[in-house]
C-alpha cells in the first residue's frame, strides 16, 4: 500500500492516460479494410498485449486505491475516537477543577500539585480521582482533630499543607470552670475567730486576772 496518497493519485492518472492513448485494434482493422488488406498478426498480438497490460495495471491500481481508501477511513475513525476521548478528558478535568475549588484549591498551581500528589499514591489508596482523594484527606484530617486517639493523622504533602483549612478553635470553657468556689457562709453566722475568742474569754475565771483575759482574747 503506498505511503503517499499524492503519489498513488499521480500513478493512477498516468495509467489512465496511457490506457486511453492507445488506439484500439479495431481502428487498425478499419484502416486495413479501407486499403483492402488484412491486419498483420504481429501488430494484432502487440495490441492485445498492450490492452491486457493496461487492464492489469488498472486492476492493480484499483486494488491499491481501495486499500488506500480503507486505510484512510480507518485513520479517520481513529482520529475521531482520539478527539472524542480528548474532549471527554477535558470535561472530566473541568469537573474535577470545580470540585477542587470547592475544597479550597482555587489556583491552577495548587490543582496541579494535588494531581501530582494523587498520581504518586499507590493505585489501591488514591481513589478514582484527585478530587476524591483530596476530599477524603480533608475528612481524615477533620476526624483526627476531633479524636486523635481513634483517627490517625493523614499523610499530607508539604506543598499542600498551605491549602488546609484552619483548624477549628476549641470551645470556650464554661464560665468559672477550673476555679474553686469560695466557701459558703451561712447567713447570720459570726466570724470563726470572733466566736473562738469569745468562747475562750468566757472560760477565764475572775480570779485569773486581767492578763489571763487578754491572753484568751489574743488566742495565746
Amino acid at each position: 500500500m503506498p505511503d503517499d496518497t499524492d503519489a498513488l493519485i499521480e500513478r493512477f492518472t498516468r495509467a489512465i492516460t496511457s490506457a486511453t492513448s492507445r488506439r484500439p485494434a479495431a481502428d487498425d482493422d478499419d484502416d486495413m479494410d479501407q486499403r483492402g488488406g488484412r491486419v498483420p498478426y504481429d501488430r494484432f498480438a502487440a495490441k492485445a498485449r498492450d490492452l491486457k497490460a493496461a487492464r492489469e495495471e488498472l486492476a492493480e491500481l484499483a486494488r491499491q486505491f481501495q486499500e488506500a481508501r480503507e486505510a484512510m477511513k480507518a485513520q479517520t475513525e481513529a482520529l475521531k475516537a482520539q478527539a472524542a476521548e480528548q474532549v471527554q478528558q477535558i470535561a472530566r478535568q473541568h469537573q474535577e477543577d470545580l470540585a477542587l475549588v470547592e475544597h479550597g484549591i482555587k489556583d491552577p498551581l495548587g490543582r496541579t500539585a494535588v494531581r501530582q500528589a494523587w498520581e504518586s499514591r499507590p493505585a489501591s489508596e488514591r481513589g478514582k480521582s484527585a478530587a476524591d482523594w483530596w476530599a477524603s484527606t480533608l475528612a481524615a484530617r477533620q476526624a483526627h482533630e476531633a479524636d486523635p486517639e481513634k483517627a490517625p493523622a493523614p499523610e499530607i504533602p508539604r506543598v499542600l499543607q498551605g491549602y488546609l483549612p484552619a483548624a477549628a478553635a476549641p470551645s470556650p470553657a464554661p464560665k468559672g470552670a477550673g476555679q474553686s468556689a469560695p466557701p459558703r457562709v451561712d447567713a447570720g453566722a459570726r466570724p470563726l475567730d470572733r466566736q473562738t475568742a469569745e468562747s475562750r474569754a468566757a472560760q477565764v475565771k475572775p480570779e485569773d486576772g486581767l492578763g489571763a483575759l487578754l491572753a484568751a482574747l489574743q488566742g495565746s
